[in-house]
């Protein structure tokens, strides 16, 4: 992976590193600018990324290259439209990297939930569920903004993040509720672009030695809410 220096073409060299096969020898070029385009070779390909977070041919390209089916415009949409910060995940899946990839994506839900308690002065709760047999289990989950123990076991008709194992790739919206499936490779591409959709900066950073600063990373949520 080869960039120009800018910072849109670090954070997408950042994100394929992560997941990129380099043994392969294939070379990719990123190169910041005004529009987004992919270009892809025999033996290289050439993306152009818009300056900012949104990264969408970053995402793309990885989509392309792991045969995941993506929808990540309405993936960004749905987002935005969370109310509460709810994930479920499936009892059959399995993997170290996608449980790595897993815990890094509840890592940006919690930035994002401390971000909206303490800079917008907002109430919202993280919320992990268990699927099993079809029925979203309750995990306690507590962190310094929430103790949450109660016992809940729904039919999972709520809005949030489902990970599911499936033989077919996918990256989407379905009846508002944002879909991850795949087997162990997929599911782990798939949460580290979503962890790149839900908090980029603090994507970013969780690559980079730990640094104090007192700005807040950017997301990508509804006007107001990030």
């Amino acid at each position: 992976v080869h960039t120009d220096g800018s910072n849109a073409s670090e954070y997408c060299a950042y994100e394929f590193e992560s997941i990129a096969d380099q043994e392969k020898g294939y070379k990719i070029y990123i190169n910041g600018g005004n529009k987004d385009s992919i270009f892809l070779g025999k033996n290289f390909g050439t993306i152009t990324v818009k300056q900012g977070y949104e990264m969408l041919p970053c995402h793309v390209f990885l989509c392309m290259n792991k045969n995941i089916n993506c929808s990540i415009p309405e993936v960004i949409e749905a987002i935005g439209q969370l109310e509460n910060l709810s994930i479920a995940l499936d009892e059959d899946v399995s993997g170290k990297k996608t449980f790595e990839a897993y815990n890094d994506v509840l890592s940006a839900l919690g930035y994002i939930q401390g971000y909206l308690i303490i800079q917008k002065e907002k109430e919202i709760y993280m919320k992990k569920y268990i699927i099993k047999n079809n029925k979203c289990e309750f995990v306690p989950t507590t962190n310094k903004y929430q103790n949450l123990t109660i016992k809940e076991v729904n039919d999972c008709n709520l809005n949030g993040i489902f990970i599911k194992n499936a033989d077919k790739r996918f990256m989407g919206v379905k009846d508002g509720k944002i879909l991850l499936e795949g087997d162990e490779t997929g599911l782990f591409v798939e949460m580290t672009i979503l962890k790149w959709l839900i908090a980029p900066g603090y994507a970013y950073d969780l690559k980079k030695p730990v640094q104090t600063s007192t700005t807040p990373y950017p997301c990508l949520r509804k006007p107001g809410r990030c």
